[in-house]
């Protein structure tokens, strides 16, 4: 029983030291909008030479949608989230 409270223990401290996020290079967590927008550009433009477009639609974004629910909705798989956020 001790073993399995020391694993149990163990597996809590890593995974609380690995959920700790310190941000984008030493300049600390993401904290306002500019620099929200700022990442995401940075993605945006990293990625943007992958993206094909070709036959691609226009979907107006209402209150309430999530990017899950529209990949979903749109490529039959909610996962596929990261190609609505680029």
């Amino acid at each position: 029983m001790k073993k399995v409270f020391l694993i149990v223990a163990l597996l809590s401290v890593m995974l609380i030291a690995s959920c700790k996020t310190t941000g984008s290079g030493d300049t600390g967590p993401i904290t306002t909008q500019e620099q929200t927008d700022e990442a995401l550009q940075q993605i945006y433009n990293e990625y943007k030479s992958d993206l094909i477009l070709e036959g691609s639609k226009s979907y107006t974004v209402v209150k309430g949608d999530v990017l899950s629910a529209l990949s979903r909705t749109q490529y039959n798989n909610g996962f596929y989230f990261p190609i609505i956020m680029l």
